[in-house]
């Protein structure tokens, strides 16, 4: 991304003029979650967890959604069951923020070591190039 004003209250959207070339395929590749795995290593991030949010879209997504303190009491994560749920990228829809934050209180409410094993291997199966369908490992809606 170029240096810009926004880039700490403006989440990137798919066409957003901030992004470079490069950007653009690391994003598209999901290359540019690998530098969090030194998170994950440096124990500030988790693999399996809610996603983190930017400081802007926390203030946002508190007058959306009540009772969001629950979230800082467990470790970000890189892949968790809001993206499994197709609930990832940029998000100005009120409906999908309060799907990602009941997907990732479910998460939160019934984690363990299984449950992580599960999202990290459907998280896999989504990137692969063809998509043969999304795993479903929480409770129908």
């Amino acid at each position: 991304m170029y240096v810009n004003k926004e880039a700490d209250a403006a989440p990137a959207s798919d066409d957003d003029h901030r992004i470079t070339r490069m950007g653009n395929w690391l994003r598209h590749s999901h290359l540019d979650e690998l530098p969090q795995f030194v998170n994950v290593l440096l124990g500030s991030m988790s693999v399996v967890g809610p996603r983190p949010y930017m400081p802007a879209d926390c203030l946002r997504y508190g007058k959306i959604v009540s009772d969001t303190e629950w979230r800082l009491k467990v470790k970000p994560g890189i892949t968790g069951m809001a993206q499994l749920e197709g609930l990832h990228g940029v998000c100005c829809d009120g409906e999908i923020i309060i799907k990602r934050f009941y997907w990732d209180r479910w998460y939160v409410a019934n984690a363990d070591l299984t449950l992580d094993l599960r999202i990290v291997a459907g998280t896999l199966f989504n990137l692969l190039p063809r998509r043969i369908g999304a795993m479903r490992i929480g409770p129908s809606e």
